[in-house]
């Protein structure tokens, strides 16, 4: 069985003392087999500038001249057929008991495959967001032009409009598709890592994420808060949308009259300095096989309820990319009927 790696021994004058035969495939079966003292007749380049190496900077040369070790150096080659390859290259110089260079070992990875499909990903993934961004902003076009129309339907109609619950479902509907692409959006910006982080005042945040929950329109809502003052975190406006999200379920799947207690405080976990977020509700609970998996994509707490499972998913992103964790369990520990319970655990600042 032939090993993927190339394999080079030479001696300190750079005569060729022993190579292998994947070493031959990889410079396109005409490697030379004799010395390699000048490095004439190997074509490389460096990656990220293309500028040509020097038959000094070859690593076999560093090796038995310096007595230096290279490791995982990347150089695009070009095979005396003429065709290309990036190959990765490790050297280490052999050295008698006086310290004096006798030689050198390398060893050579073809690295061309595994680098083009990387650049495939890339690509595919760049396409991708292209694609969605395109996708959303048209979205949002028709939305808007869709919802345009209705309100002027409406407002022609007046009162002699028959029908006015097609049309509340209708906005509800442009509501649902404006929210999944802004979860969409905020997705992206998770996965590209380009929201920046600052420090954010908790308890300012969670104020506005309660208020904006007491306001829910056609709801008997209560919320109780338990907030420690002085709360600060690294984060940034993406926070906002994990307590906006969990007091929203908290309120959806909770029939009248709704009660949600929001608490927070200063902690230890796991031997770190800690804000804690309580967020609990007097609603039927999470079942237990659900608890672990009510965080996974396209999941939902009940299967009676729309929607599409994206919410908490964006909460576990959201709160991970902060370096904190999330999970739910039972208000009262070992009744889930009596209400969920969601923590959140974020680094303190300060």
């Amino acid at each position: 069985m032939t090993i993927p790696i190339g394999i080079l021994v030479v001696d300190d004058a750079g005569r060729i003392q022993n190579s292998n035969k994947t070493r031959q495939e990889i410079w396109g079966g005409n490697a030379p087999t004799t010395e390699i003292d000048e490095h004439s007749g190997y074509d490389g380049w460096w990656p990220d500038t293309g500028i040509p190496l020097k038959p000094e900077e070859w690593p076999v040369q560093r090796a038995i001249r310096k007595g230096e070790t290279t490791v995982g150096l990347m150089v695009d080659i070009k095979r005396p057929d003429s065709t290309l390859a990036t190959v990765i290259i490790t050297t280490v110089p052999v050295k008698g008991e006086d310290g004096k260079v006798l030689g050198a070992v390398t060893t050579m990875q073809d690295y061309t495959e595994h680098l083009r499909a990387e650049r495939e990903i890339v690509e595919a993934k760049e396409k991708l967001e292209l694609y969605l961004d395109v996708l959303s902003h048209d979205v949002n076009n028709l939305n808007l032009a869709i919802r345009g129309n209705l309100e002027l339907y409406r407002a022609r109609a007046g009162a002699s409009l028959q029908g006015g619950a097609y049309l509340d479902n209708a906005e509800r509907m442009l509501n649902e598709v404006s929210n999944l692409v802004e979860v969409i959006h905020k997705l992206q910006i998770l996965e590209k890592g380009k929201a920046d982080h600052h420090l954010v005042a908790l308890g300012q945040l969670l104020e506005e994420a309660v208020t904006f929950g007491r306001q829910t329109p056609g709801r008997n809502v209560v919320i109780d808060t338990d907030i420690m003052a002085g709360l600060v975190v690294e984060a940034n406006e993406l926070l906002r949308d994990v307590f906006s999200n969990l007091i929203h379920n908290a309120i959806k799947y909770t029939p009248d009259p709704v009660h949600v207690a929001v608490r927070a405080e200063r902690t230890l976990f796991n031997g770190r300095d800690t804000c804690r977020v309580v967020v609990e509700d007097n609603g039927c609970g999470i079942p237990d096989d659900m608890k672990s998996r009510i965080f996974n994509r396209f999941e939902r707490g009940s299967p009676s309820t729309t929607g599409r499972g994206l919410g908490l998913h964006l909460v576990k992103s959201i709160v991970e990319g902060f370096g904190g964790s999330v999970w739910v369990e039972d208000r009262i520990a070992g009744d889930r009927n009596m209400g969920a319970r969601f923590v959140v655990n974020l680094p303190a600042a300060r």
